[in-house]
């Protein structure tokens, strides 16, 4: 057989090359060819090359992977300045060569570490290395003697990352050789980790007593010391288990919030730079966190996390130990005491960590477990079981399959939970010598504790030797075979097809002894909804956020934010383990149910809203889940209604109306709100906060005829009819109290004849008409009967006491205070306006109607209707409007008023968004009804007293009976106004705001039209909903135009 060199020269056939390179598992490609020449090239000067090489090419082959070793080899050696400085120990022996082979064919990673710096392999090939474990307090003292003399504390984070990559590759090299076994490089990364920690803290400490000085308590002898600081490690760092791409999960605790820094003397001795504890501490858990994981040029020493602390990504960074134990006892769950099985100590003041343990034992193990605890561990166990019914499915994880890591360590934690409280011998953080305990203490049998050890020492160092590769956090098995058998070589197999034949013998004994450990009350797992997962948060993702979509959630990463914050309370107000049980027992049922509503965002938000506000959230859920029609209702109310939705969300005592089997009673009248809202305020003490109380009444009685509205469909009148009884007793309730105020002081109105003066209250527009929308405002006018003045102690006139009376009337009403408006109300209708008096009396009102009626005010009146107050003021004042509109025939050029006006509006209101569709004040919109029929009542009113002051559909049906317009016309009419007063009321109660226009997108209108009964199969809604808008108003308009130009409709003589 010919030499190396002899093969790379032309000459030789390909066939005697390939069989000269089989042994050592390599193939004769371009690139082996390369690297071989070049490894010729470069020894060359040094030694004899062809003995080298062949020597180095026997380790090769027994690397996991012979083509990437012989590449990186070739790397190394020209990043040597000069080779023969690590000949010698390449040369003496085979350790050395066959060392650096198998880290340059097992792992990218470490083979980088040794290019960037080639001087380590010296010093990795002492035998000191090799025959001691990491030393945490060797490390902390040579980093912080590196660290001396810095100015900058970023200086420090290259020497820290130097470190790591130092011992990183010494902990490899030792594991890829067989040198230490997984329990030694467990041990191994957990010493690093500590040393850099603690370093990490003492430089940031240092750094940040030069500016804040150091912080102090007072002990309780009075004495003043320094603060004590420490670091908890979790999860892996506190078992001692870490990977070599393990997060480290950590907590950080100081003793007490109580103190200050001490500060900094300034060149003339005054102190500066005093600051809390909390915000020194706070400012070195954030420096010290920033130096260990930012990735720098050099990259990162480790990866933080610090989502297990109290309040999760939320809560600080730093606590107290009396804010770590007032969370735990008032909030503390399942999971968190699981995850405090590992907690331990790992740098600062290891005394104070120790301290926190034993506080927090009680917390973590239970003497006695209640139902809510036990049902948590179920839950957690569901949790495991869904993933791993999820794993089945996918490639091979090591940690979260069947039978893998997580298998194993849950069974620990769940008997340690289960146990821990009473035998005290099986509290431990590390797994292997937890199941040794429970072995010990026959909670476990001795073949139960071997299968499970070598299962988990089998499985961890598959985990290693696949996160060595690249330092990646990675439990996921290769699909690619080479790829495999690579794997399997780092783990000391023959390859792939044995890999998986171990992983199969002890996964499946670790699942046997799940299952017989954990029997499920369900028969198998792959059958349960998702949305038990989606609910506990088993599901994550895009897993769960498929699942919402499906089930009709628009935006389903906004709506698992929901459910988190439901299942878990808002920040701050956590849910005890018994409201978290209550919540996943509702939320399936609640799912579905919103997922039918017709918003199940809009739906969720409010819901997670309201329940985030309500102080009982376990009797809440509970509630919810007991009662389906509960839930019906509050998910039809939060799905359709941001404007009620809110009123409930601000009055979360009002849930019992949604449990009333009285919410669907009949309309209620003005007689029936007044009575009660005046017991309401009796019951209340005397000077009590009489606004707020008729704003809560108001508003709770309008959520409940919204309810009635969502969940019955009334008739649109009866709703209206309801909206304004109630304006109507808030009227004569505001106008009742005001009154017994004012007379209080300057006594009672007289006329000028001595018989008592009365003011009166009428409502215009919607309100005058009754056909008040959620919300609407209130047009009123004021008059009284006669003037006089009062007969109190101090004397005032009619007007005078009238206007104040007014005053107070509206701002009984109007005020805004911490419960809101009751109503805005509007005044401008009044005669002259804004610039015009309060209030006027009944002969003023005589001779403004007799001098200054303009045309649109003759329409207003016609929609006048007395709603509160005196009675005789009240009759009086409709039969002098009644008397100006009616006791003559109408206008000669009321049709053409009536058209001039309306094109006014149409043409300010109706043209300032292009895009937009005005449903109330664009052509054939509602204002096109309202005007012919106040055009109706104004042309036909002065023969036929059935059209004076009626509602608008009363009047289209008296003109339809009396022949005055067509049947067909009656119809497009009485269906258009029903249509678009609908669609107002419905968009009203959307948005929370008044709405009079829509867009012309239909994906705009889906939302609104789903609320006004579109079916939410066949035609797209919103097309649909602006189809019926188009042809609706188109026919309101024809009439419209027809009506007035005819000005009688056709055949009537």
């Amino acid at each position: 057989m010919g030499t190396i060199k002899h093969f790379l020269q032309e000459g030789p056939s390909r066939k005697r090359f390939e069989a000269f390179l089989a042994p050592f598992r390599l193939r004769g490609t371009p690139s082996v060819r390369k690297n071989l020449a070049s490894l010729q090239k470069l020894l060359a000067p040094h030694c004899d090359p062809e003995r080298f090489l062949l020597r180095a090419l026997h380790s090769i082959g027994e690397t996991a992977d012979s083509e990437q070793a012989l590449n990186q080899l070739e790397r190394f050696f020209h990043a040597l300045d000069d080779p023969a400085t690590v000949l010698p120990l390449l040369t003496e022996g085979r350790p050395a060569l066959h060392t650096l082979c198998t880290l340059f064919g097992a792992s990218p990673y470490l083979s980088g570490i040794l290019i960037q710096e080639p001087s380590l392999f010296a010093w990795l090939m002492q035998e000191r290395i090799w025959s001691g474990s990491v030393d945490r307090e060797a490390l902390l003292e040579e980093i912080l003697m590196a660290c001396t003399e810095i100015e900058q504390i970023e200086e420090a984070y290259p020497i820290l990352r130097r470190v790591k990559q130092r011992e990183i590759l010494r902990i490899g090299a030792k594991d890829l050789t067989g040198f230490a076994g997984i329990t030694e490089t467990m041990e191994g990364l957990t010493a690093l980790a500590e040393a850099s920690l603690e370093a990490a803290r003492q430089v940031a400490d240092r750094f940040l007593k030069k500016r804040f000085g150091t912080p102090q308590i007072i002990d309780p002898d009075g004495n003043p010391g320094e603060c004590p600081f420490a670091i908890l490690g979790m999860g892996k760092l506190g078992g001692e288990e870490l990977n070599f791409s393990s997060d480290i999960d950590l907590l950080y605790l100081y003793e007490s919030d109580q103190g200050e820094t001490t500060g900094i003397p300034d060149t003339s001795g005054r102190v500066q730079g005093k600051i809390e504890n909390h915000l020194y501490f706070a400012r070195l858990c954030e420096r010290i966190t920033d130096m260990i994981q930012a990735n720098t040029e050099d990259g990162f020493v480790f990866r933080v996390d610090l989502r297990l602390r109290p309040e999760g990504g939320q809560g600080p960074v730093a606590s107290s130990l009396r804010s770590y134990e007032l969370y735990y006892e008032s909030f503390g769950q399942t999971w968190e005491r699981a995850a405090h099985l590992k907690c331990r100590p790992v740098a600062g003041d290891l005394a104070l960590g120790r301290k926190m343990i034993r506080l927090l034992r009680p917390f973590v193990y239970r003497k006695y477990l209640d139902d809510g605890a036990i049902a948590e561990i179920r839950e957690m166990k569901g949790r495991i079981l869904q993933k791993l019914a999820r794993g089945r499915a996918r490639e091979f994880n090591v940690k979260l399959g069947p039978g893998g890591i997580r298998s194993i360590e849950f069974l620990i934690q769940s008997l340690q939970l289960l146990f821990g409280g009473k035998i005290h011998w099986v509290r431990e953080h590390n797994s292997l010598r937890a199941l040794h305990r429970l072995c010990d203490k026959e909670i476990i049998t001795y073949d139960d504790y071997a299968v499970l050890s070598k299962a988990y020492l089998f499985l961890r160092d598959v985990e290693h030797k696949l996160q060595i590769e690249h330092q990646l956090q990675t439990q996921t098995l290769p699909k690619d075979p080479a790829a495999l058998d690579c794997l399997a070589y780092r783990c000391g197999l023959s390859g792939g097809r044995e890999l998986m034949e171990e992983l199969s013998t002890h996964t499946a004994r670790v699942e046997a002894l799940f299952e017989e450990l954990f029997r499920q009350e369900e028969e198998g797992t792959e059958s349960i909804s998702p949305l038990p997962a989606i609910a506990s948060g088993i599901a994550e993702g895009d897993e769960a956020a498929r699942e919402l979509a499906h089930l009709g959630f628009a935006d389903p990463r906004r709506a698992l934010k929901n459910i988190e914050i439901l299942r878990e309370g808002p920040p701050y107000h956590h849910n005890s383990s018994r409201c978290r049980a209550a919540f996943l027992q509702l939320a399936p049922a609640l799912l579905r149910e919103a997922g039918t509503s017709p918003d199940p965002d809009m739906a969720l938000n409010h819901l997670e809203r309201f329940a985030s506000g309500y102080q009982a959230r376990e009797t809440f859920y509970a509630i919810l889940g007991k009662n389906s029609e509960a839930l019906h209702r509050i998910i039809a109310l939060f799905s359709i209604s941001s404007y009620l939705s809110n009123l409930l969300i601000r009055h979360p005592g009002a849930m019992e109306i949604l449990l009333g089997g009285d919410l669907l009673e009949q309309c209620v009248l003005k007689d029936s709100y007044y009575r009660r809202i005046m017991e309401e305020v009796k019951r209340s003490l005397p000077g009590g906060p009489v606004l707020d109380l008729i704003r809560r009444f108001k508003h709770l009685e309008e959520l409940k005829i919204g309810l009635r509205d969502i969940l019955s469909e009334p008739d649109l009148l009866q709703t209206a009819h309801s909206l304004s009884g109630l304006a109507d007793a808030s009227l004569e309730a505001a106008y009742t109290l005001a009154f017994e105020e004012l007379t209080k002081v300057f006594g009672p109105p007289r006329a000028e004849g001595g018989e008592p003066a009365e003011l009166a209250i009428f409502g215009v527009g919607k309100l005058g008409s009754q056909e008040l929308i959620y919300g609407g405002d209130l047009d009123l006018l004021f008059a009284y009967t006669a003037e006089g003045e009062t007969e109190g102690p101090e004397r005032i006139t009619n007007r005078d006491f009238f206007t104040r009376l007014a005053s107070r009337i509206v701002s009984l009403l109007s005020t805004l205070t911490g419960e809101g408006a009751a109503y805005r109300i509007d005044l401008r209708l009044r005669p002259l306006g804004e610039s015009g008096p309060l209030v006027q009396s009944l002969e003023g009102y005589r001779g403004y109607f007799h001098r200054s009626l303009m045309p649109w005010e003759r329409q207003a009146l016609t929609r006048i209707r007395f709603c509160a107050g005196g009675n005789r003021c009240g009759r009086a004042l409709i039969d002098v409007i009644e008397t100006t509109l009616f006791d003559t025939a109408p206008l000669p050029d009321l049709a053409e008023s009536v058209r001039t006006m309306r094109k006014k509006i149409e043409a300010e209101k109706s043209t300032s968004r292009r895009r937009e569709i005005h449903f109330k004040t664009g052509a054939g919109g509602l204002i096109d009804i309202e005007f012919l029929v106040q055009y109706l009542t104004l042309r036909y009113g002065h023969t036929i007293k059935e059209l004076r002051f009626a509602p608008p559909l009363s009047v289209l049906e008296v003109c339809r009976n009396r022949s005055l317009i067509g049947e067909t016309d009656y119809q497009g009419l009485r269906k258009g106004y029903l249509f678009l007063r609908r669609l107002e009321g419905r968009a009203r109660i959307l948005q929370d705001r008044p709405i009079t226009s829509l867009s012309s997108d239909p994906g705009m209108n889906r939302a609104l039209a789903l609320r006004m009964g579109y079916p939410v199969r066949g035609e797209d809604p919103g097309t649909a909903l602006l189809r019926d808008l188009k042809i609706t108003t188109q026919r309101t308009r024809k009439i419209f135009e027809r009506i007035l130009s005819n000005q009688k409709a056709p055949g009537l003589t």
